[in-house]
C-alpha cells in the first residue's frame, strides 16, 4: 500500500511544531447553530493520533476492521491525516464469486492505507458531533483450499481504492473520556465487478475515547481540564 509521501511530510511538518509552541489564540469557527469563538485555552494546532475501528457488513457477515490513524487537527473542527485500516483476520465468505473451481475453502483479506478529512460540525462540552470522508489505496488478499488439498494457495492480490462515507457523535463522560457511534459506507471504486458489488457495504462505528495525553498533562497544566 503506498501513501502520498508529500501529504504525510505535510501532516508532520505542520502539526508538530505548532503543536510544540502551544500558542494561545482566539478565533471564531463555523458550526451548524452559528459560529463559535475560540479563545484560551484553546491551540490552533494539535497533533492527532486514535485507534479508528469499526466494523462492516460482507455478504451479511460481520466483520471487524482494526485501524489507527494519525495527523492534525487545525482549529478545533478541522482534522486531517493518514489512517492504517486491516480486517482482524481472513474471512470465508460464498457470496463472493471465486475464479477457481472445486474449492473447499476460501479465505479474503484486505487492507488499505487511506488519506481522511473529518469536520467537525458540532460541540460543547458534552457533545461532538463529525463528518469523515476517507480515500483510500489498498488490496484484496486470496487463498484457497481445494478439495482434494490441505494447504492454502495464494492468488494475485486486487489493486482497491476504497471511498469512505461516515458520521458519527461522541459524548463526553469527562473531561478525558469519550464514548459514542456511528455509520457510513464503504465505495469499493475500480475493482473487479464481481467483488465491487461484495465489498462496496455499510459500515458502523463503536468508539471510546481515552485522552491519555490530556491525562499526563494534566498533572503540571491543570487548566487543560477546561478544554473541550
Amino acid at each position: 500500500m503506498t501513501i502520498t509521501t508529500g501529504f504525510l511530510l505535510f501532516v508532520l511538518t505542520t502539526s508538530c511544531p505548532h503543536a510544540a509552541s502551544a500558542q494561545q489564540w482566539s478565533d471564531e469557527v463555523w458550526l451548524v447553530d452559528g459560529r463559535k469563538e475560540l479563545s484560551h485555552p484553546f491551540k490552533k494546532w494539535k497533533p492527532e493520533f486514535q485507534f479508528d475501528g469499526r466494523r462492516t457488513l460482507l455478504s451479511g457477515e460481520n466483520v471487524q476492521v482494526g485501524a489507527f490513524r494519525f495527523g492534525a487537527e487545525f482549529k478545533r473542527i478541522h482534522r486531517f491525516g493518514v489512517g492504517i485500516y486491516n480486517w482482524s483476520s481472513p474471512i470465508s465468505t460464498a457470496g463472493v464469486d471465486f475464479p477457481v473451481e472445486n474449492v473447499a475453502e476460501s479465505n479474503y483479506k484486505f487492507g488499505y492505507a487511506a488519506l481522511y478529512y473529518e469536520r467537525v460540525m458540532y460541540f460543547s462540552r458534552k457533545w461532538e458531533a463529525v463528518l469523515t470522508g476517507h480515500f483510500g489505496s489498498g488490496t484484496i488478499e486470496r487463498s484457497y483450499r481445494l478439495e482434494s488439498e490441505t494447504d492454502f494457495q495464494r492468488l494475485d492480490d486486487i489493486k482497491i481504492y476504497p471511498l469512505e462515507l461516515s458520521t458519527s457523535g461522541f459524548y463526553h463522560l469527562t473531561w478525558w473520556l469519550s464514548v459514542g457511534g456511528g455509520f457510513g459506507y464503504r465505495f469499493m471504486r475500480k475493482a473487479p465487478e464481481e467483488l465491487r458489488e461484495s465489498f462496496s457495504a455499510p459500515i458502523y462505528l463503536v468508539k471510546a475515547k481515552i485522552r491519555i495525553g490530556r491525562l499526563v498533562k494534566s498533572i503540571y497544566k491543570p487548566e487543560v481540564k477546561d478544554e473541550y
